[in-house]
């Protein structure tokens, strides 16, 4: 015979079953109207609901200071590989301080842009065993390459040919010379005689799989770099 206690116990797992499908189908329903909406700028509302019920937020390319700020603060993984800027604002660098102490690396290749304080930040607060990788940067200053080049792990500031850096000033070339660990370049389609000289002095493989063209001095500059070139002219 089916005690009471027993069949207490299946009401409970059932509602509790009920509970969780109910959830799930209103979560996805939810997601559904953000992609169909085109909804790309993720608010505080958005962060507070978020952080209630969890939903993914890895399409969104811009976030209000306010969420960022209230994100910084969440306990779990966060995965915000769309965003496209990281300014200075407070909540911005709170943000940015919260995603590098992520355990493992720390993917953001969405990022077009980067801000000197939120560069350092990265920096400061980066997981000394992962990789950091800014694949889509297009614009960087020298100030934030000196300061991402001083992080001992894997760099990539380009890994295929369709976003990216595609040219490198002399200043950042220096920079960059310093990293102590792989660097993917891969974007760069050109470099100058200067940059070779100096990023031959670079410790770790250097990767550049996107040149085009290189001069003599400046294949001569660099021996012993892995260069992959598409295609020297």
């Amino acid at each position: 015979m089916i005690s009471f206690l027993q069949l207490w116990q299946v009401w409970k797992l059932k509602g509790s079953f009920g509970s969780t499908l109910k959830h799930g189908r209103s979560k996805i329903k939810f997601e559904l109207e953000l992609k169909m909406n085109q909804v790309k700028i993720l608010t505080l509302e958005l962060a507070e609901r978020f952080l209630k019920e969890g939903f993914s937020i890895r399409e969104f390319t811009q976030i209000e200071d306010g969420a960022a700020e209230a994100l910084a603060n969440h306990d779990g993984y966060l995965d915000l590989d769309g965003l496209t800027s990281l300014s200075d604002s407070p909540g911005h660098i709170a943000l940015a301080e919260k995603l590098a102490k992520q355990e493992g690396g720390l993917s953001l290749d969405g990022l077009t842009s980067l801000s000197d304080k939120a560069a350092e930040s990265i920096a400061i607060h980066h997981d000394l065993d992962g990789k950091l990788s800014l694949a889509g940067l297009t614009c960087l200053s020298n100030e934030a390459f000196n300061t991402l080049a001083g992080l001992k792990r894997r760099l990539t500031l380009k890994y295929n040919f369709t976003r990216g850096l595609t040219s490198l000033s002399n200043k950042a070339a220096e920079a960059l010379a310093n990293h102590e660990s792989d660097l993917h370049l891969s974007g760069l389609t050109s470099l100058t005689d200067y940059a070779a000289e100096v990023l031959a002095n670079h410790k770790g493989h250097l990767y550049l799989n996107g040149l085009t063209s290189i001069s003599d001095k400046a294949a001569e500059a660099m021996p012993s770099i892995l260069v992959v070139c598409t295609s020297m002219a």
